[in-house]
């Protein structure tokens, strides 16, 4: 799928926009404070629902105003949420979408930014909801069960946190709809994690000039549930939810042991693999959004990754300034960004 013309209406500091996007490689120039990461953001917001800068959509509003919308003309159809205090509506080809499940991930695409090195430096949460983001991107069923899984685990931790009467057939319910849901999910992720492993390595290679060894690998919780040690903690301890997976750069702990550049460039090979995936395992191709992450790397990672994700893929990079690789690249749209508007 690739993106056609992104409209904005209060979005951060753009009152009305309209920009228009080439099929290949597109770089949005502008100083800090511009506005181009909006772009980004906006694009973000309608394929995930939400923000890769904040949890609060009301801080996206423009200064003074209560909503605003986006609008996105895709080549495979158009994409428009509106939202506001008293909520948000969701259309796909001008046809109103009821659940956010229905419409979460129908336009693909990949965001790399700098925050990406929680993917090696953060904890289980970060790296769960990667995972969990590209195996719903793969099959939509996956997300069903995902946001069941929630659901149940919500309630059951509800139970865990509350004192006073306790329901052990309820507990005991809870316990296996939670584990009859989570383990099909556990086993698709086991799955997944090998088969993304594969990619993450043979990419990782590319960007440090097989010097350095990427491995990933899934570490499963248990099931085997205490309720007295759950009640005393006062939330679940078993669960799918609580897997995690380890990176090693070499057979080390890249968390533990990598330095700040190897950690940058494994999240990177990360991100870069699960394009990989999409394109290759779903038949997706996502649109690759880059946020200012060029100036992280030496010119040979940039030389890299441009080569990994510039074809098939359609590309949108935000930046201050256009480093030598970039101005380099034949057939760019590029897309101005500051003080006298957007051209």
């Amino acid at each position: 799928m690739k993106a056609v013309e992104l409209r904005l209406q209060h979005f951060r500091c753009h009152k009305e926009a309209v920009v228009r996007f080439d099929r290949g490689s597109n770089i949005i120039l502008g100083p800090n404070g511009s506005g181009k990461s909006s772009l980004l953001e906006a694009f973000f917001f309608i394929s995930r629902l939400r923000s890769f800068r904040t949890s609060q959509p009301r801080e996206i509003v423009g200064h003074g105003e209560k909503r605003f919308a986006i609008h996105l003309e895709t080549d495979d159809g158009s994409f428009r949420v509106l939202w506001s205090l008293g909520g948000k509506t969701l259309e796909i080809n001008g046809e109103p979408v009821a659940q956010n499940s229905d419409f979460w991930g129908r336009f693909p695409c990949v965001l790399f930014s700098s925050h990406d090195i929680a993917l090696v430096r953060g904890t289980s949460l970060e790296k769960n909801r990667f995972f969990n983001g590209i195996l719903s991107m793969l099959d939509r069923r996956s997300l069903k069960s995902l946001l069941r899984y929630r659901a149940i685990l919500r309630q059951r931790n509800a139970m865990l946190a509350r004192h006073g009467a306790w329901d052990s057939s309820l507990f005991k319910t809870l316990t296996h709809q939670m584990e009859t849901v989570g383990r099909p999910l556990q086993d698709e992720k086991k799955r997944l994690v090998s088969a993304f492993s594969k990619w993450a390595t043979k990419i990782h290679r590319s960007l440090s000039a097989s010097q350095e060894e990427l491995s990933v690998s899934y570490r499963e919780a248990a099931w085997e549930a205490d309720s007295g040690r759950e009640r005393h903690a006062g939330r679940s301890l078993v669960g799918f939810h609580l897997d995690d997976v380890e990176l090693l750069i070499g057979g080390k702990s890249a968390r533990k042991m990598a330095s700040e550049g190897q950690q940058r460039t494994a999240a990177i090979a990360m991100r870069a693999a699960e394009a990989m995936m999409l394109k290759h395992r779903a038949g997706v191709t996502p649109v690759i959004l880059v946020d200012d992450v060029f100036g992280e790397l030496d010119g040979h990672r940039r030389a890299a990754l441009l080569g990994l994700v510039r074809e098939p893929f359609q590309m949108v990079v935000a930046t201050t300034e256009e480093t030598p690789e970039l101005a380099g690249l034949a057939d760019v749209h590029r897309i101005r960004v500051g003080g006298a508007g957007i051209h």
